[in-house]
């Protein structure tokens, strides 16, 4: 997720109010979250973008991997996925 880019999608003062939540407020289920003005008054155009960068899901099959071999970590979690795809997915 941009957070810039994100808070170019919002109005003031729901902008200022976004960029002062601290991400450990942001890593929760994704249903309250919607809620939330920074979620319900993102334009049309910037959930358009954010999507474009948070549906594509693509899994490589591994074969012949070593079960000692070290796995590397996920980037985001999956909490965080559903999140982003429930607050930019069409309505």
């Amino acid at each position: 997720m941009d957070v810039s880019s994100w808070s170019q999608g919002l109005e003031e003062p729901t902008r200022t109010a976004f960029l002062n939540i601290q991400l450990k407020e942001l890593v929760v289920p994704p249903e309250p979250l919607l809620t939330h003005p920074f979620a319900r008054d993102l334009s049309s155009e910037k959930r358009f973008e954010l999507a474009t960068g948070t549906i594509v899901k693509a899994v490589k099959e591994r074969t012949n991997v070593a079960a000692s071999e070290p796995q590397r970590p996920r980037r985001w979690s999956r909490v965080v996925d559903d999140w982003l795809w429930r607050l930019v997915r069409p309505r």
